[in-house]
This record gives C-alpha cells, sequence and structure tokens, in this order.
C-alpha cells in the first residue's frame, strides 16, 4: 500500500519536474525573443 502511495508521489513529481523544465525552456526562449525585440523593432522602424 505504502509502496504504490510513493510510486504515485515520485511519479507525480517526475511529471511535475518535467513541467517545469518545459516551462524554463519556454521562459528562456522568451527572454532571449524580448532581449531580440527591441533590435527587431529597431529594424522594422527604419
Amino acid at each position: 500500500m505504502t509502496g504504490a502511495i510513493i510510486a504515485d508521489c515520485t511519479g507525480k513529481i517526475r511529471s511535475f519536474g518535467e513541467k517545469i523544465a518545459v516551462w524554463r525552456y519556454i521562459c528562456a526562449e522568451l527572454s532571449e525573443l524580448s532581449e531580440l525585440s527591441p533590435l527587431l523593432n529597431g529594424l522594422s522602424m527604419h
């Protein structure tokens, strides 16, 4: 019984970790884009 609960918890933690990794990746991509956007805005102004 306890083993099943622990396995369920570790599974949830693992999937949660994967979601965090995905969000970190998305945030990194967005921050790179936001750093580039002033350059892109500057280029589109000309």
